[in-house]
């Protein structure tokens, strides 16, 4: 995904933020029911981060109604095994990501 050293780790962080956003933009589904009453807002979906960049435990932990938490998690379900997992100390740890998704109508 990100090609890099750990040198510089505000590019790769850029880096990594912009692949999510273009992963949700590609797989995200406005529910149908949420168009039709005009909800918007942001729903946040919390997961763990294994040591291997893999991702478990995932909880929808702000719900803005009319399917927008369920959209989120489906999606956050299907983000891609992460290449760089948390560290502490030069040792693999799980961490805690917090991943908000804003929904918003156009025109």
């Amino acid at each position: 995904m990100c090609k890099g050293s750990t040198d510089n780790e505000r590019e790769l962080k850029k880096c990594s933020d912009e692949a999510i956003i273009s992963f949700i933009s590609k797989k995200i589904k406005y529910p149908a029911i949420a168009r039709e009453q005009g909800a918007t807002g942001t729903a946040v979906v919390r997961f763990v981060v294994e040591k291997d960049g893999s991702m478990t435990d995932f909880k929808i932990v702000k719900d803005p109604g009319y399917g927008l938490g369920e959209e989120a998690l489906r999606i956050a379900k299907k983000l891609p095994k992460w290449e760089r997992s948390g560290s502490m100390k030069g040792r693999k740890v799980r961490v805690y990501f917090n991943l908000p998704i804003r929904f918003e109508l156009k025109g």
